[in-house]
Order: C-alpha cells, then sequence, then structure tokens
C-alpha cells in the first residue's frame, strides 16, 4: 500500500516532498483540525445561530532532516529560502496531502538538532489565508467526428471517467461532493461560439477561435483569482474575452453539488476541472 503523497511546492516552483525517509520526513503534523465559528444573536434561552464563519487555517508540522550533516545543511537552506520568497513577494507556495492541496505561507521556524545526530528538526507554521483544502476532478469531453455527429444515435450513460468519448452530447459527471465548486473550462477550437449547458446553466461566449487556440473560463474568485474569460491565441497573445460573454447567463456561476450534467454540440472538445473545497485533506486520498 502507498503512503500518502505530502509535499510542500514553493511559489518558485520547487517540490519538497516531505515523506521521503532520508532527505525530508514528516515527524507530527496537525493538517486534519479545522474550526467553523458561529456569528449568533442571544435569546432568552440559547442563541440564534446567524451564520458559520471560518479564520484563516494554521498547522504545525515538526520536519526531521535525516541525512548526512551537508546535506541536511543544504536541504534546509534551500527549503527555508523558498519560504522566505514566497512570504517576500506574498505569494503562496503549495502543500499537498494525496490529491488535495492548500495555499499557503511559512510564517514560522525553528530549527534544533534532532535526536541523533546529524539529524536536523526544523518545526514549521503554516498559515493558509483561505482554510480549505482543494481537491481538482477532471474530465475532458472529445468532439464528435462527423460520421458521429449524422448519426441520429443517443445514449444515456453515467460518467464518471478522466475522458469521455461516445455518441451521447449529454454527459453526466459526477463530483461526489457535498457543496457547489468552481471551475476551469478549457475549450479547444476551431469554433465561431461557445455555448455549453452545465446542470440548467449556460456558459457563452460569442467569440470565434480557429483550430489552434483554446478558450479559458475560470470560476474562481477567491485568493489570487479573479474569474477569468480569455483566449491563448496561435501566436502565444493572450485575448481577454469577458465581454464577448452573454449577458443573459451567468459566466462564472459556481456549479453544483452532485452530478453534472453536460450537454452541447459536441463540434469541439472541452476539458473540465471541478475545484472541490474542503475543511481538510481526504483521509487517505492518493492510497
Amino acid at each position: 500500500m502507498k503512503s500518502v503523497v505530502l509535499t510542500y511546492t514553493g511559489s518558485s516552483g520547487n517540490v519538497y516532498d516531505l515523506k521521503t525517509k532520508g532527505l525530508i520526513r514528516t515527524k507530527t503534523a496537525n493538517f486534519h483540525t479545522y474550526e467553523w465559528k458561529m456569528d449568533v444573536t442571544k435569546q432568552q434561552y440559547g442563541v440564534t445561530v446567524d451564520r458559520f464563519t471560518r479564520d484563516p487555517a494554521t498547522y504545525q508540522a515538526v520536519l526531521i532532516f535525516d541525512g548526512s550533516y551537508e546535506s541536511n545543511k543544504e536541504m534546509l537552506e534551500r527549503l527555508h529560502a523558498d519560504f522566505e520568497r514566497d512570504i517576500l513577494n506574498n505569494t503562496p507556495g503549495k502543500l499537498t496531502w494525496g490529491d488535495c492541496s492548500i495555499d499557503t505561507f511559512a510564517y514560522y521556524s525553528s530549527t534544533e538538532p534532532g535526536d541523533t545526530k546529524p539529524d536536523a528538526k526544523n518545526t514549521v507554521k503554516f498559515y493558509c489565508p483561505r482554510p480549505f483544502w482543494v481537491q481538482e476532478k477532471k474530465i475532458s469531453i472529445f468532439a464528435h467526428t462527423p460520421e458521429i455527429l449524422e448519426t441520429d444515435k443517443a445514449y444515456d450513460y453515467q460518467y464518471d471517467y478522466s475522458y469521455v468519448g461516445m455518441l451521447d452530447q449529454r454527459v453526466r459527471f459526477d463530483t461526489k461532493h457535498y457543496a457547489e465548486s468552481d471551475f476551469r473550462i478549457v475549450a479547444y477550437g476551431p469554433f465561431s461560439l461557445f455555448n455549453v449547458n452545465i446542470s440548467g446553466n449556460i456558459y457563452r461566449v460569442e467569440y470565434e477561435i480557429s483550430a489552434a487556440e483554446a478558450m479559458i473560463i475560470d470560476s474562481r474568485q477567491k485568493g489570487m483569482y479573479k474569474g477569468e474569460a480569455y483566449v491563448l491565441k496561435s501566436d502565444g497573445s493572450v485575448a481577454n474575452v469577458f465581454d464577448y460573454r452573454s449577458p443573459s447567463y451567468q459566466l462564472f456561476k459556481r456549479l453544483p453539488a452532485g452530478i453534472l450534467t453536460i450537454d452541447y454540440s459536441r463540434t469541439y472538445g472541452i476539458d473540465l476541472s471541478v475545484f472541490i473545497e474542503r475543511s481538510e485533506p481526504i483521509w487517505n486520498s492518493s492510497q
């Protein structure tokens, strides 16, 4: 049985495996801890809960560097340089547990000798401005060939696969989640109009793109993200197409919980990523 992946990725792109014996291993960590707060109105007996809120999440981990003295020194300097770079640039790194991740800053560090020489023990505290772990679930829907589009066949399948290329123009995808989710759609040209119905909401952008181009619609409007709709042009440039959205529909409307129904012409392919937020990473999610 594989152990769960635990990594830290700096904003530089450098990745540190925090569970590799002989380099860095995590002795203790409290990543599965969370707390909701309540805004309440006092009543004669008890209270009425008006809403639930969350403070930023903070986690503490004890890292053991159990290589040679020189390798420990080099790894500590590299890791702490990435911690500091993230802070100074105000750009978060990322903690990943299994297939869930969270944006974070390592705001506290204390290093001392380990229990056995030449080990080093590094206590780190992580600050996560948005206190939710994100699991990305992705489905790729291929375009139908002209021959398939000419048929009258229709099938009704429920999909939970990484890609879909069947005859039915309707695709069902189960997020297996209990709440609404943000999303990213990548649509591959050519097409003269982007128009996709997902569970009753129309995502529509009236903009034509060529075969060498792709349209990206990203609903996330938190943290580093502000909600985007743009085209990656064939010459490498980027065109903002937000103003080409249809005013009759909500382009960044979050996806509903549970099973999604995706319905469109299937004359072009799309990749749909659903960003599922949880208060804690899924236990043993990568085993």
